[in-house]
C-alpha cells in the first residue's frame, strides 16, 4: 500500500487528511526548494517552524526511504496533540513495515503517553518483541504520571539494563 496526501488548505489536525489509495504514490505537483540535502533534517526542520504542508510534500517524494522520516511527524502530533492523526500515522508505520523499529516504537510510545492515550502506550509496550531500556523509562514515566507506584516498580524491576534515566523515572 502506499500514501496519497490530500493537500486541501487544513483545518485545525492538518494530519487528518491522510488517505490510503492505489499501489501508486503520486508525484507532488509543485517542485520543492531543497533545505537540505538529509530528507530527514529538511522534513524535521519544517515540521519544527510549522510548515507542515511543505513537509509532507518533501516526505511524499521519500517515504519508505527510513524510519527518521516519521519521527517529526510523530513529534509533531505529541506536541500539538493530534490523537488521530498520530493514530493514522501509526497505521502508516504498520503497513510500511516499520513498525517493529524499537527506535519507532519508542516514539509511538512516547506520543500516546503525550496525548494521554496511556491504554495504546501500555499496548505498544506489550507489543514490542524487544523492548529497551527506553522503552521502560517511557513506560515508567507514564504510570508515575499516573499516580500507578506499583505497576511503576514492576516495569522497573523488569528492566534488564537499567540506566541513569531509568532510575531518574522512578
Amino acid at each position: 500500500f502506499f500514501l496519497r496526501w490530500n493537500l486541501r488548505p487544513f483545518d485545525r489536525d492538518p494530519f487528518v487528511s491522510l488517505q490510503f489509495c492505489s499501489p501508486m504514490l503520486h508525484q507532488v505537483s509543485s517542485v520543492v526548494r531543497p533545505l537540505s540535502s538529509d530528507p530527514a533534517t529538511a522534513i524535521a526542520s519544517l515540521c519544527s517552524k510549522g510548515n507542515l504542508r511543505e513537509a509532507f510534500q518533501r516526505f511524499r517524494l521519500n517515504i519508505f526511504t527510513n524510519t527518521n522520516l516519521f519521527t517529526p511527524f510523530i513529534q509533531s502530533c505529541a506536541t500539538r496533540k493530534y490523537i488521530r492523526s498520530g493514530k493514522q500515522l501509526h497505521c502508516l508505520l504498520v503497513v510500511s513495515g516499520f513498525s517493529f523499529d524499537n527506535f519507532i516504537c519508542n516514539h509511538l510510545m512516547s506520543m500516546y503517553s503525550k496525548i494521554g492515550d496511556f491504554p495504546s502506550t501500555i499496548a505498544m509496550y506489550e507489543s514490542m518483541p524487544k523492548k529497551n531500556f527506553m522503552s521502560s523509562n517511557i513506560l515508567i514515566n507514564g504510570y508515575v504520571r499516573a499516580g500507578d507506584l506499583v505497576s511503576a516498580r514492576k516495569v522497573f524491576d523488569e528492566t534488564p539494563d537499567r540506566k541513569l534515566t531509568t532510575w531518574n523515572a522512578m
